[in-house]
C-alpha cells in the first residue's frame, strides 16, 4: 500500500511538473518578403516583412552597425528584387506564428 501510495505522488509530481516546464522552440525557416527596412541612426536595421514580422518591428542585431548594414543590404536587395528572403527564426514554430517585437533572425539567405 506504501509503495503505492509513493508511485502514485511522484506521478502526480512528474505530472504537474511537465504542465508548467516552458516549451522548446527548436526554430522554423520562413521565406518571406520584406515589406519595409529603416536604418536607424542607432545603427540598427528595423524591418517588416509579410509574415512572420508584419504586425510589429523585427531587428537585424549583429552586434556591430558594420554588420547590421550588410544586414540591411540584402533586405534591400530582395526588395528591390521582389525576391523573398529566408529567415532563420529560433523564437518560433511555424511561419505561420508571429515574432515577438525586435526579433532578430539568426541568419538570412536568399533562395
Amino acid at each position: 500500500m506504501k509503495r503505492a501510495l509513493t508511485r502514485a505522488v511522484a506521478a502526480a509530481v512528474v505530472a504537474t511538473a511537465s504542465l508548467h516546464a516552458p516549451l522548446a522552440s527548436a526554430g522554423v525557416h520562413c521565406t518571406e518578403k520584406v515589406s519595409l527596412a529603416i536604418y536607424h541612426q542607432n545603427g540598427d536595421v528595423y524591418f517588416q516583412t509579410d509574415n512572420t514580422c508584419s504586425t510589429g518591428w523585427c531587428q537585424i542585431n549583429y552586434g556591430t552597425a558594420e554588420k547590421n548594414k550588410t544586414g540591411l543590404a540584402m533586405l534591400l536587395s530582395a526588395k528591390l528584387a521582389e525576391r523573398p528572403i529566408t529567415f532563420f527564426w529560433s523564437g518560433i514554430n511555424s511561419c505561420s506564428e508571429k515574432n515577438v517585437l525586435y526579433a532578430s533572425p539568426g541568419y538570412m539567405m536568399l533562395p
